[in-house]
C-alpha cells in the first residue's frame, strides 16, 4: 500500500485486533488501499485499542494512516463519541466486533456509510443474528464476505440483513484482485448514499429540552424500532441545520422517524415532514429543568448551577442574572433558527421567525395537555403509518412537590418578573399551542 494522500473525506477502519504483517493483514490492507484510491484519508482502530503488533501499526503510520491506541484514547466508544461525525465511511471487520460497537457507530457516526466485512471466522454466523445486526446499524449497504464458499448463500440473499441493499462477495487470490473488488463495492455504496427521494416522509420530533420529549421518543422507538434514530451531537451547543439533516436522511434510507434536540428551522426543502413539536409554560418548564439537573448531578456547567442551589428561587435568580437562554425565552430562541453565535439578534426578530415556523406546522402539541396532544399526533401520523400508536407515557419526569405549582414555588414577585422577561415565549404560546389544540380537538 502506497503513502496515503490527505483528504477531506475520512474513513474509519475498526478491527478486532491488530494483525500480523503478511497474509493475515492482506484483506485489511486491500480494503484500506481501495478507500485510499477513492480519495479517503484513513483512521485505523483495534477494538481494544492495544498496540499489539508494533511493526504493523508503525507501518500504517509511515503511510500516513492515523492509528488510534491507548493511552491517547481510552475506548473506541469514547473515540467515536468525540470524532464519529467526521467519518463518511466506517468499515468494521468481523461480526463480533460489529456486535460490540453497533450502538456506538449508530449513535456517533450519523453521516457514515457503514460496511461490515465478514471473513472465514464468521461462516457460522446465524442468519437471524446477522439480520438483527444489520437492522441495528441501519446504514449497512452490503455484507462483504471473503470466502468463495459463501457465494451460494449470498446469491440468494441468505446473509443479507433487512437493511442491506446488496450482499457482495469480495474475494481474490491477490492483493490487486482484492483492492479492485473492495473499490467497486465502496464506490457503489457512495453512489447510493447521496440520492434524495422527494416523496419520502419523515417523522421529525424537534425535542425541546424538558418538554415531554423523552416520552415522545419512547413512543417513536416502540413504533419504529431501529427505524427511529436520535440525531444529536455530543456537544450540547451544536446545531443540526437543514443541510446536515438532509444529508443524514439521504444516507439512511431505512430511517422513518428522527428525534433531535439540535435540529433548528428552517427544515430541508426536499422531502416531506410530519413535525412533532411540544410547547410548555415557561415557568413550569424552568422548574422542571431545575429538578432534572438536581437529580442528575453536575454533568455540565448549567447543571452545576442547579446542584449548587438548594432552593429553586436562588437558582432562577442566578440563571436570570447570567441571561441564560435555557430559562429566558427558550422556545423563541430555539424555534427562531438562529445559532448561538447570533444570539444578539433582536428578540422581536427572533419571535417573528419563530412565529413564522410555528405557523407552517399544521399542529403544535402542548405539554399542559399532553394526552390530547398525543391523540391528535397519532391521528395525523396514521394517515401515512396506519398501524402507528402513540402510547402515552410519562418518562424522564422530574420529581417535584405535587402540591405546589411552579408559580407557588417561585413566589409572586419572582413569578411576575419571569413572566415579564419571558414575554416572547408567552406570546408564542398564546398564539399557537392553545388555539392549535382547540381547533384539532374540535375536528
Amino acid at each position: 500500500m502506497g503513502e496515503i494522500e490527505s483528504s477531506n473525506k475520512q474513513a474509519l477502519v475498526i478491527v478486532r485486533r491488530i494483525p500480523k504483517i503478511g497474509s493475515a493483514s492482506q484483506r485489511i490492507d486491500a480494503a484500506m488501499e481501495a478507500l485510499n484510491r477513492l480519495g479517503y484519508s484513513l483512521v485505523f482502530a483495534p477494538q481494544n485499542l492495544h498496540g499489539g503488533n508494533g511493526r504493523y501499526t508503525s507501518a500504517l503510520e509511515v503511510k500516513g494512516i492515523e492509528v488510534v491506541l491507548k493511552p491517547e484514547a481510552t475506548s473506541v466508544w469514547g473515540f467515536l463519541e468525540g470524532r464519529g461525525r467526521e467519518f463518511q465511511v466506517v468499515l468494521i471487520i468481523g461480526f463480533e466486533t460489529a456486535g460490540h460497537l453497533s450502538a456506538a457507530v449508530r449513535r456517533f457516526c450519523p453521516f457514515a456509510r457503514v460496511h461490515l466485512d465478514l471473513g472465514s471466522d464468521d461462516l457460522t454466523v446465524d442468519e437471524a443474528e446477522l439480520s438483527q445486526l444489520c437492522d441495528s446499524l441501519a446504514t449497512v449497504d452490503e455484507t462483504h464476505c471473503g470466502s468463495a464458499d459463501q457465494a451460494t448463500q449470498l446469491a440468494n440473499g441468505a446473509q443479507c440483513g433487512p437493511k442491506a441493499k446488496e450482499c457482495s462477495v469480495v474475494a481474490g487470490e491477490t492483493s490487486v484482485e482484492l483492492i479492485g473488488a473492495f473499490r467497486e463495492v465502496f464506490a457503489a455504496s457512495v453512489a447510493l448514499g447521496g440520492s434524495t427521494q422527494p416523496d419520502r416522509l419523515i417523522l421529525l420530533h424537534m425535542h425541546l429540552f424538558k418538554n415531554a420529549g423523552s416520552s415522545v421518543d419512547a413512543a417513536l422507538e416502540t413504533a419504529f424500532g431501529h427505524g427511529w434514530w436520535p440525531l444529536d451531537y455530543p456537544d450540547d451547543s451544536a446545531v443540526v441545520d437543514a443541510g446536515e439533516l438532509q444529508r443524514f436522511i439521504n444516507l439512511h434510507p431505512s430511517v422513518k422517524a428522527i428525534s433531535s434536540h439540535q435540529v433548528r428551522p428552517p427544515l430541508p426543502s426536499e422531502g416531506r415532514f410530519v413535525t412533532i413539536l411540544f410547547l410548555r409554560d415557561p415557568l413550569e418548564r424552568l422548574v422542571s429543568v431545575y429538578e432534572y439537573h438536581r437529580s442528575k448531578g453536575p454533568t455540565n456547567p448549567t447543571a452545576a448551577i442547579a446542584v449548587d442551589h438548594d432552593d429553586v428561587r436562588s437558582y432562577v435568580r442566578t440563571m436570570v442574572d447570567t441571561d441564560n437562554g435555557l430559562v429566558i425565552n427558550f422556545h423563541t430562541r430555539f424555534l427562531a433558527g438562529f445559532e448561538p453565535a447570533t444570539a444578539d439578534v433582536p428578540l422581536e426578530k427572533q419571535l417573528t421567525q419563530a412565529m413564522s415556523f410555528c405557523s407552517s406546522l399544521p399542529f403544535i402539541g402542548s405539554v399542559d395537555d399532553y394526552d390530547n396532544s398525543c391523540r391528535i399526533f397519532e391521528r395525523e401520523i396514521r394517515k401515512s403509518h396506519p398501524n402507528f400508536r402513540f402510547e402515552v407515557r410519562h418518562t424522564n419526569k422530574s420529581a417535584s412537590p405535587k402540591s405546589q405549582t411552579a408559580r407557588e414555588r417561585l413566589g409572586e414577585e419572582l413569578t411576575a418578573e419571569l413572566e415579564a422577561i419571558n414575554w416572547a415565549d408567552y406570546e408564542l404560546l398564546r398564539l399557537h399551542a392553545p388555539q392549535s389544540l382547540a381547533r384539532w380537538v374540535a375536528e
